[in-house]
C-alpha cells in the first residue's frame, strides 16, 4: 500500500461527475453518495465532516495500524485461539487494519485540503497472524477529499469482498468503530484514543483486548 507517484485508487470522478455536483448544496450531495452505492450489495458509504475527517487522518497518519473488534455469537475455538480470545465462546472476531495516504487520484484537483487519497483496509487477524502481508483483507475503504474545501465534505466509499467472512452490515460497523476509535479529539477523547496509542507503542502489558471490547460497545 505505498503511495507511489499516483494515486491506485479509483477517483472520485469514476462515481460521480463531479463539475455537476460541486453546484449541488451539501445535503444533495450526501443523498446523491449515498445512493450511487445503495443498490450494490458489497459496497458501503458515507459522508464525513472536513473537520472530523482531519481529526481521523492526523490520528491515522501517528497510528496507522490497529486492531476493532466485530461482534460475534461464538466463534471457533482454533479462531479464538489465533487471535488471543478466552475459548470458543469469545464474544467478538478480532479485525486488523491499515491506514495508507496516496497522492491525490489522477484526474483530482489539488487544493488546500486535497493533497491525498486515504485508504484503509480489513483483515482478519487471524489470517494476517497466519499470512501476514500476503493476507487478503476483506473490506477496502477510500477517502476522497475532492470536495472537502467547497463543501467542507469527505466522501468515503468502502468495497467488501464477497466470502470472506464479513458481510456489508458488519464492515459497515467496523468502519463505524474506526471512525469512533481514532477521532482522538472527538468520540476518542478518552480511553479509545489511549488504546489506539498503546496498540501503536506496542504496550501489550496495558493493552486489553477486554477493554477494547467494552469500548467499542460504547459507540453513541
Amino acid at each position: 500500500m505505498s503511495g507511489g507517484d499516483s494515486s491506485p485508487v479509483k477517483p472520485l470522478n469514476a462515481y460521480l461527475d463531479i463539475e455537476k455536483i460541486r453546484e449541488l448544496p451539501a445535503k444533495e450531495i450526501e443523498a446523491l453518495w449515498r445512493l450511487r452505492h445503495a443498490e450494490n450489495s458489497h459496497s458501503i458509504s458515507a459522508v464525513i465532516t472536513l473537520d472530523t475527517y482531519k481529526r481521523i487522518a492526523q490520528a491515522a497518519r501517528q497510528n496507522p495500524q490497529f486492531v476493532l473488534p466485530l461482534p460475534r455469537a461464538q466463534i471457533p475455538q482454533e479462531e479464538a485461539e489465533a487471535q488471543n480470545l478466552e475459548g470458543a465462546g469469545a464474544a467478538a472476531e478480532i479485525h486488523f487494519l491499515q491506514w495508507a495516504f496516496h497522492p491525490p487520484a489522477e484526474g483530482s484537483t489539488p487544493s488546500p485540503s486535497n493533497t491525498h487519497t486515504s485508504t484503509v483496509i480489513f483483515t482478519n487477524l487471524g489470517a494476517y497472524k497466519m499470512h501476514g502481508s500476503f493476507a487478503q483483507p476483506h473490506t477496502t475503504v477510500t477517502h476522497h477529499l475532492d470536495l472537502a474545501d467547497e463543501k467542507g465534505l469527505v466522501l468515503m466509499h468502502g468495497q467488501v469482498v464477497p466470502d470472506r467472512g464479513v458481510n456489508t452490515t458488519e464492515a459497515t460497523f467496523l468502519v463505524s468503530c474506526l471512525q469512533r476509535f481514532y477521532d482522538f479529539e472527538g468520540q476518542a477523547n478518552g480511553r479509545k484514543g489511549e488504546l489506539v496509542r498503546m496498540f501503536t507503542r506496542g504496550d501489550v502489558e496495558n493493552f486489553k483486548i477486554e477493554e477494547l471490547l467494552e469500548e467499542s460497545e460504547r459507540l453513541q
